[in-house]
C-alpha cells in the first residue's frame, strides 16, 4: 500500500517507503501492547453501584511509550528523506531543463547569427548597388547646362 501511495523511483526511495511500512506496523504494535497496559482492578459491590473501579497499568507501559515516540521519529526520518531526495530529484530535472533550454538558445543564437553573417555581403552589395541607381538618376552639375541669360528675363 505504501509502494502504490508514495510511488518510489529507484532502490534509495523504496527503501525508505518499505521503512516507513515497517515504523507504521512497529508504531500500531506498540499501541496495541500499549493498550494491553491498561486493567481494571476487582470492584467492590459499592463500586459496581456507583460504576467506578481502580484502573491500574502495567510496569511496561513507559517501555511501550518510548517505543511509540521511537517508531513515531523514525518514521517522520524516512518521510523527510524520502521528501528530500524527491526534492533534489525534481531541481535536478529543473535544472537539466534550464541548461537544456539555454542550450537551445544558445544555438539559436548563433545559428541567427551565422545567417546574418551569410547574407552581409548581399545586404553590402545590394546597399551599393542602390546608391550607384540614385547616382546615376542625379544629373552630374558638370553635363548640366545653364540656361541662356536672356530667356530668364523673357520669362
Amino acid at each position: 500500500e505504501f509502494v502504490e501511495n508514495q510511488k518510489p523511483v529507484g532502490p534509495v526511495e523504496l527503501e525508505l517507503v518499505r521503512k516507513m511500512a515497517e515504523y507504521t506496523w512497529l508504531h500500531g504494535r506498540s499501541s496495541r501492547l500499549l493498550n494491553g497496559c491498561f486493567y481494571l482492578a476487582e470492584r467492590t459491590p459499592e463500586q459496581i453501584e456507583e460504576g467506578t473501579g481502580d484502573l491500574h497499568f502495567s510496569p511496561e507501559l513507559e517501555k511501550f511509550t518510548r517505543y511509540q515516540a521511537h517508531y513515531d521519529r523514525a518514521f517522520q526520518r524516512a518521510l523527510s528523506d524520502l521528501l528530500k531526495l524527491r526534492k533534489e530529484r525534481r531541481l535536478e530535472e529543473i535544472g537539466f531543463e534550464s541548461r537544456e533550454r539555454a542550450q537551445r538558445v544558445v544555438v539559436l543564437r548563433e545559428k541567427r547569427q551565422s545567417q546574418r553573417d551569410e547574407i552581409h555581403p548581399y545586404m553590402v552589395m545590394s546597399a551599393k548597388m542602390r546608391v550607384e541607381r540614385q547616382m546615376e538618376r542625379i544629373p552630374s552639375r558638370q553635363n548640366v547646362v545653364a540656361p541662356p541669360e536672356n530667356a530668364q528675363m523673357a520669362a
